[in-house]
């Protein structure tokens, strides 16, 4: 289903947009298939930790998740599901730009009795010099998304305000800290007059948000697992920066890949592990 202007209004309005039927029932069936065995592969595999598997988290962020990022570079089939312009371009049109790159992908999936993802906004984690970016948010249950499996809440009207605030919810363990961090962030005075909406999506569809848009995950009490398929997309000509504190020059796996690979502070994120994706046309090649 392509956007229409109320769509896009909706987005800006809000900093998130549920858009239904992107694919077919049996299109998102091979989609699944294709990035449960491309996980497979990645958890089997030898990657080292901190770079497209796992990280360096707390014991409780690993019990809770199967975490796998940029599984396009190792798998062709995952690649042409992070270049399928029904993406693609929607995330031009969502940022207001012709062109647009993709920053990572990321597999996600939360095991049954899974806890609350606490509130946060993604942006602070990327070492990028302005938030122009958003992410598809890809369930890929048959059900789609529910409050059971673990839907996302997101506050409308965050991504306004330009703050970016990090919240650490990856290398805390302890729960009653993590619940007053996220207290402190829900009530930060640029946003806590938002309201926090939960988003419940149909098998099919894809929800978006903006770099900056402050959200949190629902517990997952369903009897299975909550399998997720991100992939965030920012704007060509964004330049190497970083919005978190004490450092102005984070390490990311993909902007601090090998030496060839490494983007400095203020220099434009471009490299083969940011390929541009669309350019106002037919998907870009293959690098």
């Amino acid at each position: 289903m392509s956007l229409c202007k109320s769509d896009v209004d909706e987005f800006v309005r809000n900093g998130f947009l549920a858009q239904p039927r992107v694919y077919r029932a049996d299109e998102l069936a091979t989609v699944r298939a294709t990035i449960e065995a491309a996980v497979r592969a990645r958890v089997s595999g030898a990657a080292p930790v901190g770079d497209r598997h796992i990280g360096p988290v707390t014991r409780r962020y690993t019990e809770q998740f199967t975490q796998c990022l940029n599984l396009w570079e190792d798998h062709p089939d995952v690649e042409r599901i992070v270049r399928d312009p029904r993406l693609t371009a929607t995330a031009a049109k969502l940022l207001g730009v012709d062109c647009v790159r993709v920053f990572q992908d990321q597999a996600l999936f939360k095991a049954p009795g899974g806890a609350p993802t606490y509130a946060h906004q993604d942006a602070a984690y990327w070492p990028m010099g302005a938030a122009e970016c958003v992410t598809a948010w890809i369930p890929l249950s048959p059900t789609g998304s529910t409050r059971d499996t673990g839907a996302m809440g997101y506050v409308a009207g965050s991504h306004r305000s330009g703050r970016c605030v990090f919240a650490d919810i990856a290398h805390v363990d302890d729960q009653a800290q993590l619940e007053a961090d996220e207290a402190t962030l829900l009530a930060h005075p640029a946003w806590r007059d938002g309201a926090l909406t939960y988003v419940e999506a149909d098998v099919g569809s894809v929800v978006w948000h903006h770099g900056l848009t402050v959200h949190r995950a629902l517990p997952n009490v369903s009897p299975g697992p909550r399998e997720v398929f991100t992939v965030v997309y920012f704007a060509d000509g964004v330049v190497r920066g970083s919005v978190l504190p004490r450092a102005s020059d984070v390490p990311h796996f993909v902007t601090d890949g090998p030496a060839t690979e490494r983007v400095a502070v203020g220099q434009p994120l471009a490299s083969a592990r940011m390929p541009v994706v669309y350019n106002g046309g037919p998907p870009q090649a293959r690098l």
